[in-house]
């Protein structure tokens, strides 16, 4: 289950921001707390879930679905405001963690930044995920057909950018074309020397204790669990966290 771990900006009349109402709150702390709340819930139960979008697409005024936004903040303000949401998911020990589809040249090494490489495919924001934050789970990146990437690159190079620098898991939501392209585009990345094959193996790895620990068949062949899931008790509990999340959103 994806969550937005990242901050939103209230939108002006005339601003678009792409978070909106899916993002806990405008307030960093009250972010990390509500995440690492729903993180333990969820988890708690047998399902993974997923911080987004890394390193943080709240303030932001283009959507990446379309075009590439750039977060312009300096580095202070990221690690002050940005970043703490998802170190606190990490301390939860939140399962997975997507990578947004956007630049953001205060994390970012200058030569990615004049080439228009963004976060999903930086190697500088994979290492800082991995690294500065001590993130062990999988990598994933947002949907690879969105506009933000297809504008700019092949899926062939965006795969073996994103795999080289350190994704486990690539989303492909759309076309069945898209899914074969991305699959064909690992093995060539693998076989050519582009990718190695210790960072496939590791790829794997992380993917395969993913499934091992949230889709084992104990958890699948546990029927009356799964028809709790989408029930009518389920959607109604739903519907009130949503209306309670818009009432406060609005508050603020």
């Amino acid at each position: 289950v994806a969550h937005e771990t990242q901050i939103f900006l209230p939108p002006s009349s005339h601003v678009f921001r792409f978070a909106g109402d899916r993002a806990y709150s405008s307030d960093f702390q009250r972010v990390g707390a509500l995440g690492s709340a729903f993180i333990a819930a969820v988890q708690g139960e047998g399902v993974a879930t997923c911080a987004k979008h890394f390193p943080g697409h709240g303030d932001t005024v283009q959507d990446s679905h379309d075009v590439m936004p750039v977060i312009k903040h300096s580095r202070e303000r990221l690690l002050e405001r940005e970043v703490p949401p998802f170190r606190a998911a990490i301390a939860s020990g939140v399962a997975s963690v997507i990578v947004g589809h956007l630049m953001v040249p205060a994390l970012q090494d200058p030569g990615e930044v004049a080439q228009g490489i963004p976060a999903s495919m930086s190697r500088s924001i994979l290492r800082f995920l991995r690294k500065d934050l001590a993130f062990e789970g999988v990598v994933m990146i947002d949907d690879i057909e969105m506009g933000a990437i297809a504008k700019r690159f092949s899926l062939r190079e965006a795969v073996s950018a994103s795999l080289q620098g350190g994704v486990d898991l690539f989303l492909v939501c759309h076309k069945e074309e898209s899914q074969v392209e991305v699959m064909d585009a690992i093995c060539d990345a693998v076989r050519s020397g582009e990718v190695s094959m210790s960072r496939f193996k590791d790829a794997v790895a992380n993917v395969r204790r993913l499934v091992d620990t949230y889709a084992s068949a104990p958890l699948l062949n546990d029927k009356a669990r799964l028809r709790i899931v989408g029930s009518h008790e389920h959607r109604e509990i739903v519907k009130s966290i949503l209306a309670a999340a818009a009432s406060s959103n609005d508050d603020e």
